[in-house]
């Protein structure tokens, strides 16, 4: 599957939808651990939405990209909190089961956080140190 480079950098959110939305078809396909076939179809809608992530990861800035992983992260507490609370459970019954969310949101926070942190290891330049250093010299 290729997608076009120009679609992708004019609108990168939609590779981030994307993956939300594979992430929760994944999780409401893999709901019967007994099937092997939804096992390894939730599975695998799972790996797309992790590549979608990467491609949003690599369209968006380095701001952009924590601060959406922060949100995510804040995301899933309230969604936790909604799972946990009675009043949530009827909310988050309309669209697939409170379970389902909690895994769909708990995915994408965990692989764009994942992505950043790779992004970030790759950014950062590790000197062992020069001469200038090791005398003190800074």
């Amino acid at each position: 599957m290729r997608i076009d480079p120009r679609h992708a950098t004019q609108r990168p959110w939609i590779a981030l939808g994307g993956a939300a939305i594979c992430f929760h078809a994944g999780s409401l396909v893999s709901t019967d651990p007994a099937s092997l076939g939804h096992l390894v179809a939730g599975t695998g809608l799972a790996v797309l939405g992790g590549g979608l992530t990467g491609l949003w990861a690599r369209r968006v800035g380095r701001r952009t990209h924590a601060g959406t992983g922060l949100g995510l992260w804040g995301l899933v507490l309230v969604v936790a909190g909604l799972v946990f609370v009675p009043a949530g459970a009827d909310v988050a019954r309309f669209v697939g089961g409170e379970r389902t969310v909690l895994w769909t949101v708990s995915l994408l926070a965990a692989v764009t956080s994942l992505y950043l942190g790779f992004r970030e290891y790759g950014a950062a330049h590790h000197t062992l140190g020069t001469e200038s250093v090791v005398e003190g010299d800074l």
